[in-house]
């Protein structure tokens, strides 16, 4: 919110009692709505993370016999 905003109203907190507390509650919702709406945009973005591709090789070996094979891993 504004400093502008908030100047805006600081000359009614020395008006009359019942316009004070008035003007404080105001003040109190404005406060509340604009850190509203500034906590409230930081959430709403979420940028994804390019694919990434890994290249795997499972050998296997029994005695002297050996098969390999190559795998092909895309995370998301």
């Amino acid at each position: 919110m504004p400093p502008v905003t908030v100047a805006f109203f600081i000359p009614l907190l020395w008006w009359r009692r019942r316009i004070r507390l008035l003007s404080i509650g105001l003040l109190c919702v404005l406060l509340t709505v604009g850190a509203g709406m500034l906590l409230g945009c930081g959430g709403g973005y979420y940028s994804k993370p390019p694919a990434q591709t890994y290249t795997v090789t499972v050998t296997g070996t029994s005695g002297s016999t050996q098969h390999s094979a190559t795998v092909t891993l895309t995370v998301q």
